[in-house]
């Protein structure tokens, strides 16, 4: 079964109101939609993103399942992010340098490639939840 939470639940967990309101336009309003319809995580993640819908899965008990089988997948993405991120921070801690642009310009890739990996990590547990359980 794919958990889901509700306009409800998301708004007794508290969430923002601007992304709140967001994703009530996008599916049609709340009065329409209703409070207690189910709302699945790829309704959040096609109307709100990402961080939306990590939010919900730290935040909303309905979702829990989700977000525990994310951050089980993420520790490796996040053990693999700090081993790249090691041998520049130890550069830079060595010779004393301060932060600068160069700092940023070795870092963005490594970055960029974290962050691209983290949204591709969101997609599959939704897609496997859907599918699987």
């Amino acid at each position: 079964m794919n958990p889901t939470t509700s306009f409800r639940e998301l708004k007794e967990q508290g969430a923002c109101q601007p992304r709140y309101r967001h994703l009530a336009r996008a599916l049609g309003r709340i009065k329409e939609y209703g409070a207690d319809t189910p709302i699945t995580s790829r309704q959040i993640l096609d109307a709100n993103g990402e961080d939306d819908v990590l939010w919900a899965w730290e935040n909303c008990p309905s979702l829990k399942p989700l977000g525990d089988d994310y951050r089980a997948k993420l520790k490796p993405l996040g053990d693999d992010y700090r081993a790249k991120l090691k041998p520049i921070d130890d550069d830079y801690r060595a010779k004393l340098k301060p932060i600068d642009d160069d700092y940023w310009a070795k870092l963005k890739p490594i970055d960029d490639d974290y962050w691209a990996k983290r949204n591709a990590l969101i997609r599959q547990v939704i897609e496997e939840w859907e599918v699987s359980k």
